[in-house]
C-alpha cells in the first residue's frame, strides 16, 4: 500500500539519540507495522493532511510503552491494555515520552464504505478486553505470522474480514454514544418533573431512570456539566419565569424556599452567576419594560 510521504509539514520532533526500529507487512490496501521507538513528538497538522494523509484511519496497539494522543476534543494516554482508531483527517498530535513498542494498521478510510459503515468516529479508544477487540486483535496477531504467505485472493478476504471486526467496534461505540444520549434525555426529563422535589440529588435520579450512578455522572460529564449543575439551572430558569408575575406576594424569599435554595442570599448569588443580575433588578427591569410596553413611564 502506498502511504504519503512525511512531508516537512508533519512536525517531528525526537531526542539526540532518537532511534526506530519499523517492519511492516502489507495486506491488500492494509498496512500492518511494527514499531519499537524512543522519545517524540509527531504533529499532523491541516497543512500537512493536505499531502494525502488524511485518506487514512490507524488503529493503534501500545504494547510497551505508553504514547498520548490529543487533538481539539481529546487528550488521551494509550498504554498496554488499550487499542485506539484515529482518523488522520483532524488535526492531532502523537506524542511518545519514553521507548515504545506498538502495532499500527493503516488503511484508506473509503475501505469501511465496503463493509456499510456510514459514520465515522474522529476517534476512539476501548480496553483491550471488549470483545470485539479481542476479536480483532487475534485477527491482527494471525496476520502478523501469515499476511506475507497469503494468495492475493486470501489477502483480500483477510483484509475484508478485518475490516468487519474494525467495524464491530466502531459501531458498539456509537451504540454506547447513542444510549448515552437516550439517558441524558431521559434524566433531563426525570429532573424537570421533579425540581421542586427537596429530595432531588444524583442517586434519587438514577434510581428513578433505573441506571447506575456511575452512569448517570458519565452522561453529564460528556457536556461538561454535573447533575447538580443542571438541576440548579433548570430551577434557577423556572424562577426567573416565577419572577414575571405582578404577584407581590412572590418574594425573593419565597423563591429561594420553592426552588430548594438554602435561603435568598444563596438563591441571590446563584441567579447573579446565571444571569448577571441580581434577582431585585431582574424583577425591576422586567417590570419598566412592561410599563413601556403599556405606555407608562418607568419609576
Amino acid at each position: 500500500m502506498g502511504l504519503p510521504a512525511i512531508s516537512p509539514e508533519i512536525a517531528l520532533h525526537a531526542v539526540a539519540d532518537y532511534k526506530e526500529q519499523v517492519t511492516w507487512q502489507n495486506l491488500d490496501d492494509m498496512l500492518i507495522l511494527s514499531r519499537i521507538s524512543g522519545a517524540h513528538t509527531v504533529h499532523f497538522s491541516r497543512r500537512s493532511l493536505e499531502g494525502g494523509w488524511a485518506d487514512f484511519m490507524a488503529v493503534f496497539q501500545v504494547t510497551a510503552g505508553s504514547v498520548r494522543i490529543a487533538d481539539a476534543e481529546n487528550d488521551v494516554v494509550i498504554g498496554p491494555g488499550t487499542i485506539c482508531f484515529r482518523d488522520f483527517g483532524t488535526d492531532w498530535r502523537y506524542w511518545s515520552g519514553e521507548e515504545t513498542a506498538a502495532r499500527i494498521l493503516i488503511f484508506p478510510k473509503q475501505a469501511l464504505s465496503e463493509v456499510s459503515y456510514e459514520r465515522l468516529i474522529p476517534f476512539v479508544a476501548v480496553g483491550s478486553s471488549l470483545p470485539e477487540a479481542r476479536l480483532l486483535l487475534a485477527q491482527l496477531d494471525v496476520l502478523g505470522e501469515t499476511a506475507g504467505t497469503l494468495s492475493c485472493k486470501a489477502a483480500k478476504r483477510a483484509r475484508n474480514a478485518t475490516l468487519h471486526l474494525i467495524r464491530g467496534i466502531l459501531d458498539a461505540e456509537l451504540s454506547s454514544e447513542v444510549q448515552s444520549s437516550h439517558t441524558r434525555s431521559r434524566a433531563e426529563r426525570y429532573i424537570d418533573r421533579n425540581l421542586r422535589d427537596p429530595a432531588l440529588d444524583p442517586n434519587t435520579i438514577a434510581k428513578g431512570l433505573g441506571v447506575s450512578l456511575r452512569t448517570l455522572h458519565r452522561t453529564f460529564a460528556e457536556s461538561d456539566e454535573s447533575v447538580m449543575a443542571y438541576v440548579r439551572r433548570r430551577r434557577l430558569d423556572h424562577a426567573r419565569i416565577e419572577m414575571t408575575t405582578q404577584d407581590s406576594s412572590i418574594t425573593i424569599t419565597y423563591l429561594a424556599a420553592r426552588w430548594q435554595f438554602a435561603d435568598a442570599a444563596h438563591f441571590s448569588r446563584a441567579f447573579r452567576q446565571r444571569f448577571g443580575i441580581t434577582p431585585t433588578q431582574y424583577r425591576k427591569m422586567d417590570r419598566n419594560i412592561r410599563l413601556r410596553a403599556q405606555g407608562l413611564d418607568a419609576i
